[in-house]
């Protein structure tokens, strides 16, 4: 739709002899990303390990392609995704500069976004976990995003408007509609940044304030602006701490709950840069930072690492150092010139551009430990507050060309525009395979992935390995296919297969706990002793809730509770300790069996036998 609106807009334009400002920036990274998921041959075997096109050949999969992106379906979806994006704000802009109506009628839309997201969001907190645990395990509300972050960085984007909304209606003439205007986005702006404060995302907590800030600050216009907005950022503090709690609010922001966090993401954005470092000039391809992410140490065992929590860093280590040094640049000069054009504008429109910008500044802010700009959603409400940042640049920037330089400009971008149109139906409604897969969706390594295991679990070992076999054609570094193919090995009775292909799977995704107990128990079956104990010391050790689980699978495979203890159990007193109490647990468990069996009485035969 996104991209049909923008074809259509764009010649409605060039019919009424306008010009066609083209995001140059963003029609350059959509371009770089889609070289990074073209097949470039050997011009890209650079960034392919020769293990992986080894291990394919030995089983059959033939050489993989060679592109700059380690996952080229990611990369076109991510494609996709961005210019999607930048079609918004390009719409956005246009449509901010046409007149008041449209730029009131875009900030309401705004509102009613932030609206749709924080109702729900404030069920979840007043029905309390009984709602909330169902969805994904946890006590914070999220809306209907994945975590409470990604909720709070939504917020934060209509966080913005909605300030810039309130000052521009009850700044404007004493008129009753500009006032209950002005009152509804007042109280937008509170109720938003007391659902994020309910979220008890510290980032998003701390966004709203750098954003209120930002946008006192930017109000040099007399001292009656700057006080308006700082009096409301002072009730905004006070709503937000009366509706979380302070106590919880306290518990949240406590020193020990900061030290685990900081932890966490200083090991996350550590291992980022060694990515960073290994892919310099050309990046591991756009949405494909996990296949190449390399962990050095055991953390956050629970989850494999899908993203860096930081966007600057997963954006150097997909695009390269150089396109996203360029992308920065160009982004922050964009960014301070359109700051500096709105406080030098009048009316509306300055305070909903500066409202603008101090949302996607917040955006921004948040970018640095999570990653919000991944999710599509956010992404376009991104897009939509720069292009509504615009709006104080009408009058310079509506100017029609001078004469004999306009038409080329227009035609240009029309073929840019149809071009990438053709590009997203073709990708996305592409024939059928035989396999009755349309579109992208043939290049989804996913869903070979899930057709293999379904295949694995009914016996169908032939079908489970072809259909493996593909996904690694697709996507050669997810460590779940290799460790699928081991176990299918494993069942065929190739035991060399089986252990080179587990190695593999650990050497692209290690210190994972989900890999490293599924290998660890595979190596058990397979009689490697040592090296499962190799893979279940860290596992214990690091894992409280794996001990037990651990300690059953070596005692069931017979190694003795000696080696156990001193192999896995470790030198912790505490450890030990707990490894005894199961030892004499185990025992209680058997006598109380063996009590609990039925006798079987064998009568003797006739013969005195």
């Amino acid at each position: 739709m996104v991209f049909l609106l923008v074809v259509a807009w764009a010649a409605v334009r060039s019919y009424c002899g306008g010009d066609i400002h083209i995001p140059v920036l963003g029609v350059l990274l959509c371009s770089w990303i889609l070289l990074q998921a073209a097949p470039l041959g050997r011009m890209a075997s650079h960034l392919e390990p020769q293990r992986a096109i080894d291990l394919g050949k030995l089983a059959g999969f033939g050489v993989f392609p060679q592109t700059v992106s380690f996952y080229p379906y990611a990369t076109a979806r991510t494609f996709l995704t961005l210019t999607g994006a930048v079609g918004v704000f390009w719409l956005s802009r246009e449509a901010s500069q046409s007149g008041l109506p449209v730029l009131h009628a875009q900030a309401a839309a705004v509102l009613l976004l932030g609206f749709e997201e924080m109702l729900p969001a404030a069920h979840q907190y007043i029905a309390g976990p009984d709602v909330i645990a169902p969805m994904a395990g946890a006590d914070f509300i999220r809306g209907s995003f994945a975590n409470r972050n990604l909720l709070a960085a939504w917020l934060e984007g209509c966080y913005g408007v909605a300030l810039g909304a309130a000052m521009t209606w009850l700044g404007g003439p004493k008129q009753m509609s500009r006032n209950a205007a002005g009152v509804c986005s007042t109280l937008a702006a509170v109720m938003f940044a007391a659902t994020i404060a309910c979220s008890f995302s510290r980032m998003g907590i701390a966004a709203v304030v750098c954003e209120t800030v930002f946008f006192a600050v930017s109000q040099s216009q007399g001292r009656k602006r700057a006080a308006a907005a700082l009096g409301a950022a002072a009730c905004l503090g006070v709503s937000a701490v009366c509706a979380a709690g302070p106590k919880l609010l306290a518990t949240r922001f406590a020193a020990g709950s900061w030290r685990r966090e900081l932890a966490a993401r200083g090991a996350i954005w550590l291992d980022a840069t060694r990515v960073i470092c290994r892919y310099p000039l050309f990046g591991s391809g756009a949405g494909a930072f996990a296949f190449a992410f390399r962990r050095s140490h055991a953390y956050l065992g629970d989850y494999t690492i899908d993203h860096a929590h930081n966007e600057y860093l997963e954006a150097a280590a997909e695009l390269g150092v150089p396109v996203a040094l360029l992308l920065g640049a160009g982004a922050s000069a964009a960014l301070v010139r359109r700051w500096h054009s709105a406080r030098r504008a009048r009316g509306p429109r300055r305070d909903i551009a500066l409202g603008s910008l101090a949302g996607a500044f917040g955006l921004s802010l948040h970018s640095a430990v999570d990653f919000p700009l991944r999710v599509p959603s956010i992404l376009a409400l991104f897009g939509l507050l720069l292009g509504m940042a615009f709006a104080a640049d009408s009058e310079t920037l509506s100017r029609k060309p001078p004469v004999g330089q306009g038409p080329d400009r227009l035609w240009a971008g029309l073929a840019l525009l149809a071009a990438l149109t053709l590009a997203a139906f073709h990708i996305w409604a592409a024939p059928a395979t035989a396999g009755g897969r349309r579109g992208l969706d043939r290049f989804n390594a996913e869903l070979y992935y899930q057709a293999g295991r379904n295949a694995f679990v009914d016996g169908r070992l032939g079908e489970a390995k072809a259909a493996c076999r593909r996904a690694l054609q697709l996507c050669p570094y997810a460590a779940p296919v290799w460790q699928e193919l081991a176990l299918a090995a494993e069942a065929q009775g190739d035991v060399t297969g089986a252990v080179r292909w587990s190695d593999f799977a650990l050497e692209i995704e290690p210190h994972t706990r989900r890999v490293e107990w599924v290998i660890g128990n595979l190596r058990l079956r397979l009689g490697d002793v040592n090296g499962a104990l190799l893979l279940f010391h860290p596992l214990a050790a690091k894992t409280e809730e794996m001990r037990r689980p651990v300690w059953d699978a070596c005692w069931k495979a017979g190694i003795p509770a000696g080696r156990i203890l001193e192999s896995v159990v470790g030198r912790s007193r505490a450890s030990q300790e707990e490894y005894l109490q199961y030892l004499e647990d185990r025992k209680r468990r058997t006598i109380e069996l063996l009590r609990a069996a039925p006798v079987v009485w064998i009568p003797a035969s006739s013969s005195g036998h």
